[in-house]
Formats: C-alpha cells, sequence, structure tokens
C-alpha cells in the first residue's frame, strides 16, 4: 500500500482543486483520501508514504481514438498493412499502448485495427502479461467495399452483412462498441460521400443496440452528423459540420441544439491536421517543395476550419470527450496533451478539459464506476504532474510519474 503526498488534486468532477491532499492506494483501488492535517491517520494503514507535495494529480487520462496499429509517422494505413506482417503490427501495437501509458493516458479506446490485434492486446494487459492501459475495442471497423479503412478488413455491402460481423466480433473477440464508417475519410482512392444508404446504416445501429453495444459514426460531413443524431448513434468521430461539396463551415443550429440535447458523445480529434502541419514545419521554408507549400495553406485552412466548428460546438454545450486519432499520419502516441491544450483554445476550461479526458468518456465508456476519478473505491489510475494543469492546461506535457492499478509505470521503451 502506498500514501502519495500531493500539493493540489483534480479528481476528474469539475470542481476546483483540492488543495494539500495525501491519496492512500494499493494494488486493487483507492483506500482513503486525507488531508495534510490527517496525516496521523495513516497509522491505520500499513503504507509506503511518498512527499510529492510539490507536484499535482489527476486522474489517469483517457483518449477516446486511437489506432493501435498504425505508426504515426506519415505513414497510409494502407502502407502499413502492405508493409508489414500481422506479427509485426502486434508488436507495434504493444509499442504504441505502452507508449500512451508512460504518457499518462491510463485508458484507450482503439477505433480501428486488423486482425485480432486489439483484442489481442486488451486481453494480454487484462492477463496481467504487461502493464498497460485498459483498452475498449472495436475490431475491425464496418466499411462498404472499398471504402474508408478497407484495409482493417470490415468491409460488408449489405444489412446481412453488417448484422453478421458485429455478431461475428461481438462473439469471438468481445467487443466493446461498433465502429460505423458513415462518411468518407482519408484512405486514398475511395469514393466521396456517404459509404452505407439510410436502411443499412439503420441496422447498424438496431443490431449494436440489440446486443448492448454503443455505436458511433465517422463523419466527416454534415450529412454525416445528421444521420448519426437521427439514427440514434451514441457517439461520432469527427463530426464535421462541413459541406464536402464547397468545403464550407455549416453552422446549423438545430443539428447543434440536438446533437447537445441527446447528449451523443463527440470525440473531434482536433490536433490530427495540426501534427501534419508540425512536420511540414519542421524543415525551413527555403526547402519546401511546391507540394509542401500547397498542402501547408490547405491543411492550415482546413485546421482553422475545424476550430471554427468545435468553437461553435463547445458554445452550444455538445458533449465532447478527449481524444486524438494517435496512428493516423503524422498523430503521434503520447501526445494527448497536444489535443488537450487545442481543445483549451477552442474555448474549454482546464477544469472542462481534465474533465473531459477523465470522468466524462469513463461514463462513455461504461467504466464511470471504476474508473476516471480520484475516489475511494475507483481503480489507482494515476497521473503526477510537475506543474498545475489548472493554471496551464499545457503542464500534461510535463509528466513526473503515472501509476496504472496502483502499480507504478516504468518506461521499458529504447
Amino acid at each position: 500500500m502506498k500514501a502519495i503526498k500531493i500539493n493540489k488534486l483534480y479528481d476528474g468532477n469539475l470542481k476546483d482543486a483540492l488543495e494539500n491532499v495525501i491519496v492512500v492506494f494499493d494494488e486493487k483501488c483507492i483506500v482513503d483520501i486525507l488531508f495534510f492535517n490527517e496525516i496521523q491517520k495513516l497509522e491505520r494503514y500499513d503504507v509506503e508514504f511518498i512527499d510529492l507535495s510539490d507536484k499535482y494529480m489527476t486522474p489517469g487520462l483517457i483518449n477516446c481514438h486511437t489506432h493501435l496499429s498504425l505508426p504515426g509517422n506519415g505513414e497510409l494505413g494502407e502502407e502499413t498493412m502492405a508493409n508489414f506482417n500481422a506479427g509485426q503490427i502486434q508488436m507495434l501495437a504493444l509499442k504504441n499502448a505502452i507508449t500512451e501509458l508512460n504518457s499518462g493516458v491510463t485508458t484507450l479506446r482503439d477505433c480501428g485495427s486488423p486482425y485480432e490485434v486489439a483484442y489481442n492486446l486488451r486481453e494480454a494487459i487484462n492477463k496481467g502479461i504487461i502493464l498497460g492501459p485498459d483498452i475498449a475495442i472495436c475490431g475491425r471497423p464496418l466499411t462498404s467495399t472499398g471504402g474508408h479503412t478497407n484495409y482493417f478488413g470490415g468491409e460488408v455491402d449489405d444489412e446481412y452483412e453488417i448484422r453478421k460481423t458485429i455478431r461475428e466480433q461481438y462473439k469471438n473477440q468481445g467487443i466493446n462498441f461498433v465502429k460505423l464508417m458513415s462518411t468518407a475519410g482519408g484512405t486514398r482512392g475511395i469514393p466521396k460521400g456517404n459509404t452505407f444508404n439510410y436502411r443499412e446504416m439503420e441496422s447498424a445501429v438496431e443490431e449494436s443496440h440489440r446486443v448492448e453495444l454503443k455505436i458511433s459514426f465517422h463523419a466527416t460531413s454534415i450529412e454525416g452528423v445528421r444521420n448519426a443524431v437521427n439514427l440514434g448513434a451514441d457517439g461520432i468521430e469527427h463530426a464535421y459540420f462541413l459541406d464536402k461539396q464547397a468545403m464550407k463551415v455549416e453552422k446549423d443550429k438545430c443539428l447543434v441544439e440536438k446533437l447537445a440535447e441527446k447528449q451523443i458523445y463527440v470525440c473531434q480529434t482536433l490536433p490530427v491536421l495540426e501534427a501534419s502541419l508540425d512536420e511540414i514545419k519542421k524543415n525551413p521554408r527555403e526547402d519546401w517543395t511546391d507540394f509542401d507549400v500547397s498542402e501547408y495553406h490547405r491543411l492550415t485552412d482546413f485546421q482553422e476550419k475545424l476550430m471554427e466548428i468545435f468553437e461553435f460546438q463547445n458554445s452550444a454545450g455538445v458533449n465532447t470527450v478527449a481524444g486524438n486519432d494517435a496512428g493516423w499520419r503524422f498523430c503521434k502516441f503520447g501526445t494527448l496533451y497536444k489535443g488537450l491544450e487545442m481543445m483549451h483554445r477552442g474555448g474549454m476550461s482546464n477544469i472542462e478539459v481534465i474533465h473531459a479526458a477523465t470522468s466524462k468518456p469513463a461514463k462513455y465508456l461504461g467504466l464511470g464506476k471504476k474508473i476516471g476519478l480520484i475516489k475511494i473505491g475507483y481503480q489507482a489510475d494515476l497521473l503526477i504532474l510537475n506543474k498545475d494543469p489548472g493554471d496551464d492546461i499545457s503542464n500534461f506535457s510535463d509528466v513526473h510519474s503515472v501509476y496504472k492499478k496502483g502499480e507504478i509505470v516504468k518506461n521499458i521503451l529504447a
């Protein structure tokens, strides 16, 4: 059993930090939370006392949108699937999960992997073979033949195939949620517009809910968001309020109010484009190719639109959770803090950002009585920071230490 003395504690709720506290925990859960002036109460426990009275604590972070099987080095998903075999992709996923854990992400949601990569990793962690983050999986995302992320192997082309694939993945992998590619995305050479017709999408929602799974729609157009809202999706990835023909932001007040009213969980994955911009900016401008210049202006314009959409949604009270699309293009694992910074820039207070990265997504994952809060009886998933995230949200990048299920995380990566 351990007891950590801490300067400020952000417990994951929408409340001010507790000051001068001691958190007592073992490998099972948080046992007690005391104030400094109650230190004599530690005598009832046999503890290792750790004095971190100049540090700051939050619950371990939850990243709601990752792709464990992708490298985040600029490589296209289809290239990774072609260049690596199943075993090598499995090792890549393990490395990515450990990188996330070292950065303070103690739970993550894998939004699409091939084979049984995410399942194998989740089960190895659950069986104690390796210390890693808790993982929620969707298995292979549902897409039409030749649709977005078809290389993950989730191609389905009618209601029967949709229902059968959901049932198979639920039976064979125990998937935690269903992911439906309702619109096009960044996969090269795919048809634009919607991936499925209305009845096919409706059948996916019906089947997911029949087996008591939540379903999330990948939606990169305002039409895709409308379909998700009208069909009863539980979550939306990206949620672009964009007319994809004109690439214009559509501030549909009625739709955003409905989205907020239904409390559909939205993960906007704000940092994924900025990661590509950062990669271009690594080289001096005089060395930029014509393609670099074109991409810089295209991505800058697109990123500004996405921030405008986020600000519009946030001001309407949309139910936002944190996630960064780690693995996709240049979005590296271990960088969720950049997404938290962007959420703050988009109008969320520091406390709201912490809530959106801890207890709120825990509820979304159906784990709200186990993780996401620093509370007696909850799993001891703890992030300790050198500087105060309440003062500056970028302080999430300055990690002192991480505890997963009461065990300190040690960086085993080169």
